[in-house]
């Protein structure tokens, strides 16, 4: 139970993988039991493939320019390969991304934009030949018994390739916004569930904290819900709602630092789908607010923010032969 955040800023949108948190929509009521067995179920030998979109926009206050108001879109494709249970209940993941769209508008006239599929925009375009690079990436994911990602293989690769050719801005803030950290909390990966049976009406807590460099570090605190069941999709799911709140620490801590952030009033709720028959989470959505403060080179910035994020499970698939 996941999620993404992006901003045109290349500083701030080492956030992206961080918020990348799951939402709230109306469901049908359904019967089901007073309890559920919320623990992932990893199906060895399929690829799970994840459509994860961003619907975000943004006033930027303080810019030299004045006020600007943003929006952003993106959809992230990715597929995550099964490829074995390990010794001590885990389970070794290949992941890679299958397809990539991005597009960032200024007051409604697009300034970036880039289509994974399509590939039309060329290198006049800062983020194509670099984004090009990290739709080849291959990571290997090992998880513990309780599906918490525990060690990430192929990122040093990874990174290399984002510093080939293509824009170095752009590449340098694919590097941060790509961390070791980020990887393991990925939207692709579902998060939250307390990997035990719950009764209905039982709440749980759940917290993540991301590295975010120079930045300081990015806490996030959540309380999640067994509401109830729904009708989802022709399926009967395990509604868990949740609640929570998105803070800083640390900003500007690491010598040499040139920017601080303090995230202030951030907030988000949400709910997802928890198939128990499969044991996956086949949909979360929510939403996000939050007020960055931002210094840098002399200058303060206010970034208000509000996105609405999904994360879905599109298809579940025999591994592809390579």
């Amino acid at each position: 139970m996941k999620h993404p955040l992006t901003l045109t800023n290349p500083s701030i949108l080492l956030l992206c993988g961080a918020l990348t948190l799951c939402g709230a929509l109306a469901t049908r009521a359904a019967d089901g039991p007073d309890s559920v067995d919320l623990k992932l179920q990893w199906p060895v030998g399929k690829r799970l493939i994840t459509k994860v979109s961003v619907d975000q926009t943004q006033q930027i206050i303080g810019a030299p320019t004045g006020t600007m108001n943003q929006s952003i879109t993106q959809e992230q494709e990715i597929g995550v390969d099964v490829l074995k249970q390990l010794d001590d209940g885990g389970h070794e993941l290949g992941v890679r991304f299958l397809a990539m769209k991005m597009d960032v508008k200024n007051g409604g006239a697009s300034m970036m934009s880039y289509d994974s599929k399509k590939k039309v925009f060329g290198s006049m375009n800062p983020l194509a030949d670099t984004m090009d690079h990290l739709m080849e990436t291959r990571l290997t994911l090992f998880t513990d018994a309780s599906g918490k990602v525990t060690k990430v293989e192929g990122m040093q690769s990874m990174l290399d390739s984002l510093g080939q050719g293509g824009n170095a801005i752009v590449g340098q803030m694919l590097k941060g916004m790509f961390n070791e950290d980020a990887i393991k909390q990925m939207g692709m990966l579902p998060q939250g569930l307390p990997n035990k049976t719950v009764k209905l009406g039982e709440s749980w807590p759940f917290e993540m904290t991301m590295d975010l460099g120079p930045l300081g570090k990015l806490t996030i605190a959540m309380t999640y819900t067994f509401s109830g069941w729904a009708a989802h999709e022709g399926l009967t799911c395990a509604v868990l709602d949740y609640t929570g709140t998105i803070s800083s620490q640390e900003a500007g801590s690491t010598p040499g630092a040139q920017m601080t952030m303090d995230i202030t009033n951030g907030t988000m709720k949400g709910k997802s789908w928890f198939d128990a028959e499969s044991g996956l989470v086949r949909d979360t959505q929510g939403e996000q607010s939050l007020s960055m403060n931002i210094g840098a080179m002399g200058q303060k910035l206010t970034v208000r923010m509000k996105q609405e994020v999904n994360n879905k499970l599109t298809a579940i698939e025999d591994i592809p032969a390579f």
